[in-house]
């Protein structure tokens, strides 16, 4: 669904109203109501006059008003400092990532592990059988009702790590 920009602020989308009396400011500009000095020329009467009920606007029409604020600027870079910072890091942990793929690869850790289950599978199947007979009293115990049966299997099986 495509948004239409609204680039006025009709009464009727708004809730435009005329802008209630405020105590003067004191100072050079005594007489205006305090407003946003970093505003284009065009735009610094028109807070003078008129304010703007940003609840009374219906949501896709506030965020075409807001995106349209936003139409023509650019995101602020970080500094030089801050970049070289964060490049460090990325191939910092990229670099670390891949030497761990390395040494494992070369370490032939699947390989380990696949003739490490495949000599035990007679043993894994045993405590599965007996993991599965008892867990329905393990899940009830008080410390497990509110655990996933993986974490209560997965507690059962310390001594097969070793």
């Amino acid at each position: 669904m495509q948004r239409q920009v609204v680039e006025e602020f009709p009464d009727e989308h708004l809730g435009q109203q005329p802008r209630p009396a405020q105590p003067p400011v004191e100072g050079k500009n005594a007489a205006r109501v305090p407003d946003g000095r970093d505003l284009p020329p065009e735009d610094v009467e028109w807070p003078q006059r008129n304010r703007i009920e940003l609840n009374a606007m219906t949501t896709p029409v506030f965020l075409d008003w807001l995106e349209g604020k936003f139409a023509g600027t650019r995101k602020v870079p970080p500094g030089a400092q801050v970049v070289t910072a964060e490049l460090e890091q990325k191939v910092r942990d990229e670099l670390i990532r891949w030497l761990t793929e390395e040494a494992v690869r070369a370490a032939r850790v699947q390989d380990h592990v696949a003739a490490t289950i495949a000599a035990r599978q007679a043993e894994l199947v045993v405590a599965a059988e007996s993991i599965a007979a008892t867990l329905p009293d393990l899940l009830d115990t008080l410390e497990n009702r509110t655990r996933s049966w993986k974490a209560a299997v997965w507690d059962s099986t310390s001594g097969l790590l070793v």
